[in-house]
């Protein structure tokens, strides 16, 4: 997930709803907040963060969320 224009503390906010409905189910979450002072500057780490999360797909379900927002620095 991308965010432009908003803090990590807002993206947090804005994903504890899904994330809690996820955890309803029974499905393991793990969220990565990211910020960075630009869009672009994102595309260097997303692919890694993606491999952050793993999960035997027979034995359970699994979420990894990762969020782009702006740095503090940027505001």
């Amino acid at each position: 997930m991308s965010a432009p224009g908003l803090t990590t503390t807002e993206v947090d906010y804005l994903l504890q709803q899904i994330i809690a409905h996820l955890q309803s189910l029974y499905m393991k979450c793990e969220k990565h907040s990211i910020p960075f002072p630009s869009y672009r500057e994102s595309f260097k780490v997303i692919p890694q963060a993606y491999g952050k999360g793993s999960a035997d797909a027979a034995s359970e379900a699994f979420c990894s969320l990762t969020a782009v927002s702006r740095s503090a620095q940027a505001i």
